[in-house]
């Protein structure tokens, strides 16, 4: 038993090894790119180190990474490595059940958006926040930041987030214990996953008519064509 326990302590070490041997070269690699100009590339590597970090759960690393990469997306205007990122942070954060570092990046995040009056990006960090007030059980204010969320979902016709945001409302009431609220909710999410999967269903049986249609197309030239070449031969 004990023979067991040091085999898989060196197993574990050696695989823990590798990968900080990995992230360390990675982040060389990226410090390279940046220094000789490459920002984009940078960007790319300090992302793939974090996520090498945050398999191997060492989120001090991921973190560090993950805010080297956002850095240079602020700098070249990538709108969506920055959300990205803010969202990889305060996710990092979440699972070492770290919320108030969750908290304060899904707040950048959501700030950062809003200032550039993107009401999607905006959306999506405010839901970010109903989901954390959520797991902390504190209802009230996940209530106010989903109701935040589908507003602006509703002002960009966001139809994915409208949906999950009344999914969420349903979850958060239930918790609270308004059932009336809850149920209202469900009914309006209920209604529109029903519409998506219809439409769904339809766009699938159009595509199959127009594959139908165009297979016939085809026959119907390839014998055109024999045709054709039958007369041309007499």
């Amino acid at each position: 038993m004990i023979k067991k326990i040091v085999f898989l302590g060196l197993v574990v070490g050696s695989i823990f090894s590798t990968y900080a041997q990995t992230y360390k070269v990675l982040l060389e690699d990226a410090d390279k790119e940046l220094a000789s100009g490459s920002k984009s590339n940078a960007a790319a590597i300090y992302n793939k180190a974090g996520y090498a970090a945050w398999d191997a759960k060492d989120y001090t690393s991921t973190i560090l990474a993950f805010e080297k990469s956002l850095s240079i997306n602020k700098e070249l205007g990538n709108h969506n490595g920055v959300k990205v990122m803010y969202s990889n942070i305060g996710d990092a954060y979440l699972d070492q059940q770290k919320y108030n570092g969750a908290e304060e990046f899904f707040k950048e995040g959501q700030s950062y958006f809003k200032s550039r009056n993107d009401k999607g990006g905006e959306g999506n960090f405010t839901k970010k926040l109903g989901e954390l007030s959520l797991d902390k059980k504190d209802f009230s204010t996940a209530i106010k930041y989903f109701e935040e969320a589908l507003l602006l979902a509703n002002r960009v016709n966001d139809e994915n987030n409208i949906r999950n945001c009344h999914r969420q409302l349903s979850e958060a009431y239930k918790a609270k214990g308004d059932t009336e609220k809850s149920f209202e909710h469900f009914e309006i999410y209920r209604a529109l996953l029903t519409k998506m999967q219809k439409e769904q269903h339809s766009q699938i049986q159009e595509n199959a008519q127009q594959q139908v249609a165009n297979v016939a197309s085809e026959k119907a030239e390839i014998e055109e064509q024999k045709n054709l070449l039958v007369q041309q031969s007499k």
